[in-house]
């Protein structure tokens, strides 16, 4: 499942398995070599940091089988180009592959910003539910009458908010422990709605051995929390009596359904030495492969690749369409251009050069020319570009925007249907459900589609008498402010009314 194994890292050298997996590599391989099973793997999205091409490519002499997820939009292009289709299953949400020894379920989230999926293994008695990084905790009670011997879900960030954004030091801090509580939060509820005999922490966090980046592996209340952190946060604040939470490394083993464990030696010390030593000593081993990606981007033109990106950003207003709903500007330079942007206008469709920014609101970006220069050559997508956490963002008033982020990182051909899929959005909001507050009887009719990514808001709960919180994201609606989005109250899930209260509801 998403083996990523190699040591040239994600997105450019940004990220780095955590612990160090790149031992593993070599004796997997020999361990398919020496099989005589099927080759089974299965690829949750085509993020780096799971879809390796690299290793991909190694196993190629093995024969494998690939499962993947039936995206709307196309994915996976080069499993489709380098294998044949006998080779390939796609599976649409809740769709299950049938072999003789094992099952295999899968569940998609797909909306205009997101493709992922998480799947349910099934065999030899026992079941595996790996969300992996798919946020379909407003789906939870569909499962929750299966059994689950072991879950897995990543309990860290994977986002660019607020890392690559422009805030002070406490707005940072708090933006930051808020997104990580969430994280938390979802993952908790969900061990305790599916109650797995067994938990691990999963798909996180990453690392970072970037000379610009190296400085978030320490921050103690960021979104790249560690297992161990995490774990210490589920003994202190919950009561999950029923699941074992088991913390696994990379090599460690653990068998069903006795649940024994062995454990196994780490790379750099992992278990004996402080964090900064282990990851100093890893940077000093892959130094040579980061400088190796470098060196190759020293002769990039910054002032070509600003004339470039001029027709990229053209073609992206073209398939976006003409959007009213976001009166900001988007500004996109280079950091080795200061002064000197492209300006994008959505309602007049057009980009335009300046050397400042003119109005008081406005959406900003500024990224290095050498990987401006790997997207518009396509050999990165704007999604990894975006993930790199290499961009300067800044956004006033500080209020999410769907639109600038669906431009930043979708690739143009993937805008239209982007856009269409919010508003088939818009017209699934048509339906609302009645949401009841537990403790005071309370009721509301809300749209019953979250406005961000389309998260069914029917098991939603409530917080202090009147937040309804999205399952999927955490997002914050007051309803007692006619659901509006807190504390930034540009999105809602409008209240329609307050409905009487029935005090014999309690």
């Amino acid at each position: 499942m998403d083996p990523w194994l190699t040591s040239t890292g994600a997105y450019d050298a940004a990220w780095f398995q955590y612990p160090c997996n790149h031992h593993l590599e070599q004796p997997l391989l020999d361990r398919l070599k020496n099989s005589n099973k099927s080759l089974y793997v299965y690829l949750s999205h085509e993020h780096q940091d799971h879809y390796d091409l690299e290793f991909i490519s190694k196993i190629s002499d093995f024969n494998p089988n690939f499962i993947l997820p039936q995206f709307y939009t196309k994915a996976f292009e080069s499993i489709a180009q380098f294998y044949p289709a006998d080779n390939i299953t796609y599976l649409a949400d809740r769709q299950t592959l049938a072999r003789a020894d094992f099952s295999a379920t899968i569940f998609i989230e797909e909306s205009g910003l997101n493709r992922d999926s998480a799947i349910l293994l099934q065999a030899q008695g026992c079941s595996f539910l790996n969300l992996n990084d798919c946020k379909i905790f407003d789906r939870l009670n569909d499962l929750k009458n299966i059994k689950v011997d072991v879950f897995t879900a990543q309990f860290s960030g994977a986002t660019w908010h607020p890392i690559c954004y422009k805030y002070n030091v406490d707005e940072y801090r708090s933006i930051s422990a808020s997104k990580r509580l969430r994280k938390f939060k979802n993952v908790a509820r969900a061990i305790d709605v599916l109650q797995p005999a067994i938990f691990i922490p999963s798909a996180g966090p990453c690392c970072f051995l970037d000379n610009d980046l190296f400085y978030l592996n320490f921050d103690d209340r960021g979104i790249f929390p560690t297992s161990e952190e995490f774990l210490d946060w589920l003994n202190e604040n919950t009561k999950l009596s029923d699941t074992h939470n088991v913390h696994l490394l990379p090599g460690d083993r653990l068998t069903l359904p006795d649940g024994n464990i062995e454990i196994t030696e780490q790379p750099f010390g992992y278990r004996h030495r402080s964090k900064q030593e282990y990851l100093l000593a890893y940077e000093r081993k892959i130094i040579s492969s980061r400088q190796s990606l470098f060196t190759r981007f020293t002769a990039t033109n910054p002032i070509i690749i600003f004339q470039q990106l001029r027709h990229e950003l053209q073609l992206k207003c073209q398939e976006i369409g003409i959007i009213t709903v976001e009166d900001r500007y988007l500004y996109f330079g280079l950091n080795e251009l200061p002064n000197l942007f492209w300006k994008v206008n959505l309602q007049q469709q057009t980009v335009s050069e300046t050397q400042e920014i003119g109005e008081l609101d406005f959406y900003s970006i500024v990224a290095p020319a050498w990987q401006v220069e790997k997207v518009l050559n396509r050999e990165m997508h704007w999604e990894d570009f975006c993930l790199s956490f290499r961009s300067q963002l800044q956004r006033v008033p500080d209020t999410y925007s769907i639109i600038w982020n669906l431009f930043l990182f979708r690739n143009p051909d993937e805008l239209a249907w982007a856009v269409a899929s919010l508003k088939t959005l818009d017209r699934k909001n048509n339906t609302c459900i009645s949401v009841v507050c537990s403790t005071t009887a309370k009721e509301w009719k809300i749209n019953r589609y979250c406005p961000h990514q389309g998260a069914d808001l029917v098991n939603a709960q409530i917080e202090d008498s009147r937040y309804l919180i999205c399952p999927r994201h955490g997002w914050k609606f007051d309803l007692e402010n006619g659901g509006r989005l807190t504390p930034n109250g540009n999105f809602s899930v409008n209240v329609k009314q307050l409905l009487a209260v029935d005090r014999t509801r309690s």
